[in-house]
């Protein structure tokens, strides 16, 4: 899909993850392409004062206004894609450290059973005459 985008186009959304100050950066972009085209074109169509100017007017106007919630959504889904990553590293943190302590629970009981053993830990009995 498509998007209109000032007096240009957009290029479609891409699903590919990306950074998001890369995304904030393009976002940017995007609105000041919109905007710069909007009012160039809003210039040109308000010199004539004429009625279908006026309606040209009101035309670029809603098309500026569909152009910043387009770019809304997308900072939405940059903030919800971020959202998603941190809730994963946080599950992922969460169950390794789970695992980390299960593991040392066992390490230790196994140490203290080892070290419960009759004879272990001591020295053994010399020999010597």
């Amino acid at each position: 899909m498509t998007e209109r985008h000032g007096s240009g186009r957009m290029s479609p959304h891409s699903d590919e993850p990306q950074d998001s100050g890369d995304v904030l950066g393009r976002v940017r972009e995007q609105l000041q392409t919109a905007v710069n085209g909007i009012v160039t074109e809003l210039e040109n169509a308000g010199s004539s004062g004429s009625r279908a100017n006026a309606d040209a007017i009101d035309a670029l106007l809603r098309r500026l206004l569909d152009d910043v919630g387009e770019i809304k959504l997308e900072l939405q889904r940059a903030r919800s894609e971020r959202l998603e990553d941190l809730t994963l590293v946080v599950d992922l943190l969460t169950t390794s450290w789970r695992a980390v302590e299960r593991r040392l629970e066992r390490i230790d009981r196994n140490v203290e059973r080892f070290a419960g053993r009759p004879g272990h830990g001591t020295r053994p009995p010399s020999r010597l005459p």
